[in-house]
């Protein structure tokens, strides 16, 4: 089990699976992000930029081919964009602000928004637990398997819209909202 770190600020990312066992970059010469590796964990952060004397982000845009090693993802961001396709997440940790997380995948086990103004759009057959924390922060799920849902909301204005829990169902769907202003919607997928 290993962990993908992405530390930048505005931008775009498109994670996709890798044919072996390689973690490959496509990205302009100049968003190249600085690497740091240990036996778990490996960190992609981006190399902010200097104008006037101070230090600002800049906008990039990498394309990520990631091995199946990899199950957890954090993306530390503020105004940016992650697509992941069809790659199956133990744990997903979006941090941050303004950022957005696109996933399709078969399953997903855990997906955290933490911050102000997250949101995360999830078309998945399974998802085992969706958390929110913060202010303003938004998910929605399209979800292909029945499932019981859990839920659990603390802080004003937080809602969660659901069909119908199915009583029989064998997959638990936990949600848990905490903070201002919080808001998922999940969908039954259509057959």
């Amino acid at each position: 089990m290993r962990t993908l770190v992405l530390c930048f600020g505005i931008g775009r990312i498109h994670l996709s699976p890798a044919a072996g066992s390689e973690l490959i970059l496509d990205c302009a010469e100049s968003d190249r992000p600085q690497r740091t590796e240990s036996p778990d964990c490996v960190t992609l952060s981006a190399k902010p930029r200097t104008v006037l004397g101070i230090s600002v982000p800049r906008s990039l845009s990498w394309a990520l081919q990631v091995p199946t090693e990899f199950d957890r993802i954090i993306v530390q961001a503020a105004g940016a964009t992650v697509i992941s396709n069809t790659l199956e997440w133990a744990d997903v940790r979006l941090e941050g602000a303004a950022s957005c997380f696109e996933c399709d995948a078969d399953h997903l086990g855990a997906v955290a928004l933490v911050g102000t103004g997250q949101s995360a759009t999830l078309r998945v057959e399974r998802l085992n637990s969706l958390s929110l924390d913060g202010l303003n922060n938004r998910a929605t799920v399209v979800h292909g398997a029945a499932f019981m849902l859990e839920r659990s909301c603390q802080g004003p204005s937080c809602r969660i819209d659901a069909p119908q829990s199915q009583p029989h169902a064998q997959h638990r769907l936990q949600c848990r909202l905490n903070g201002l202003r919080q808001m998922v919607e999940i969908q039954h997928a259509a057959p």
